[in-house]
Order: structure tokens, then sequence, then C-alpha cells
């Protein structure tokens, strides 16, 4: 008679178990909430980024053999008589983060049925006013515009062969805008 009675005690607490395990289950699976989240949302809308060349790089009139460097910040020129340094102004938000890209070279043609051409290597200096001693500027830097929203850059550098320059070159008028040449491209962009 032991025996039964702790089967009806084992077959109680069993029953009893599993009483509180559904319970637990129904309240589980009928138990639901709502809950909801504000986000806030925010931008800030920059001034359009523009870049104009407000002056074209002109070497002037070189020897056919020669090194021909312009320097864009006021340094020394040399191998030309009367250049032209290029200015480019850049206009955007004011105090804004700008990154600066261009082209490592580019082409002057004569526009010949068979083109002669000329490399040139850019000399950049920039700064947000001031072009006499301002700082170089490589391709990939970041710059940050004035307070307000400018900035500029000279633009220099050196026709034919960096450090030996040209030689024997064919006499004639040569531009990237001639057939055969490359245009020289500057990029800017929000950081």
């Amino acid at each position: 008679e032991f025996e039964n009675f702790i089967t009806k005690q084992n077959m109680k607490r069993s029953i009893l178990t599993l009483l509180v395990v559904s319970s637990v289950m129904i309240t589980g699976a009928f138990a639901q909430g709502t809950d909801s989240g504000v986000a806030t949302v925010t931008t800030e809308v920059l001034a359009n980024l523009s870049i104009t060349a407000t002056t074209t790089v002109d070497f002037g009139n070189v020897a056919s053999t020669s090194n021909p460097v312009i320097s864009p910040n006021g340094g020394t020129h040399q191998d030309v008589a009367t250049p032209t340094v290029g200015t480019f102004t850049i206009a955007g938000a004011a105090n804004a983060s700008v990154d600066v890209s261009f082209d490592a070279t580019a082409t002057l043609s004569d526009g010949a049925a068979t083109p002669n051409t000329i490399t040139f290597t850019p000399d950049l200096a920039a700064h947000a006013t001031t072009q006499s001693g301002a700082p170089s500027l490589t391709t990939g830097d970041d710059i940050t515009l004035n307070g307000s929203g400018a900035y500029l850059f000279w633009v220099g550098g050196e026709l034919g062969t960096p450090g030996t320059g040209i030689s024997s070159q064919t006499a004639g008028t040569y531009s990237t805008a001639s057939t055969g040449g490359s245009a020289w491209n500057v990029t800017v962009t929000y950081n």
C-alpha cells in the first residue's frame, strides 16, 4: 500500500507539473504587447559646390629644347618668358571640408594630322586667399573652405619630361584643346 501511495503522489506531482507548464505556455502564448519607437532624422543641405577656372595656364613662348617650369605660388619660373599661372576658384558651404583630385598629367598637341605632343605635369598651390607662398596641393588632399565658402588654388607645372623638359620639339602652337590633346581635369567633392 505504501507503494500505491508513492505512485499516487508521483502522479499528482506529474499532473501538477503538467498543469503549471501548460499554464505558463498558455499565458505566454496569449501575452502580447505593443510598443513603438521614434527616430529623429536630420541632415544639413550644403550649398552647391563649384569650381571655376578663372585664368588658364599659359607658358607663353618656349624654346624647342628647354625645361619650361611655371611656379604656382609666386616662386621662380624657368625657361619661360611671360608665363600665366592658372587660377581656380572653389565655392561652396562656409568652413566645409572638400577633397581636391586632379589628373597627374595632360597632353598638349599641335593639332597636326599626325599630332606632335608635349606632356604637361601640373604643380598646384592652394590657400583661402593668398598666392604668394601658398602651400603645395597634391591630388586627394583635403582643404577647408573659408568662412565665406571660398578657396583658391593656382596651377603651374612643367612641360615635357619632368626634370628634363622638351628636346627638339616641332615648332607650333600646342594646346590641350587641340586634336590629339587631352584635357587636364580637376574634381572637388564634399567630405
